[in-house]
């Protein structure tokens, strides 16, 4: 993959995740309980106001089948229930 096509999908991503972060927060409330791929998340149970805490699970972006990419759950030893799709691979970059 080029540098160039490295930057441009990097703009991508960074653009997507600033638009679901934006949908995201102006949707939140205190009062609210979303529930996630880590389990429930609760805005007011959190150690400070608006903070929530969630379990940490590991994941890859892999080219997929369905998709151009998918994430792969490779490590879930802190989410019980969570079942690994897949192993750590290196990911090369050149």
């Amino acid at each position: 993959m080029s540098k160039k096509n490295r930057k441009e999908i990097n703009k991508k991503i960074e653009e997507l995740l600033k638009t679901i972060m934006d949908l995201t927060l102006e949707n939140i409330d205190s009062d609210d309980i979303l529930k996630t791929i880590v389990g429930h998340i609760d805005w007011a149970k959190g150690p400070l106001p608006n903070v929530a805490l969630t379990l940490l699970a590991g994941a890859q972006w892999r080219p997929g089948k369905k998709y151009k990419y998918e994430l792969e759950v490779v490590t879930s030893k802190m989410v019980p229930g969570l079942k690994t799709t897949a192993k750590v691979i290196p990911i090369p970059y050149s």
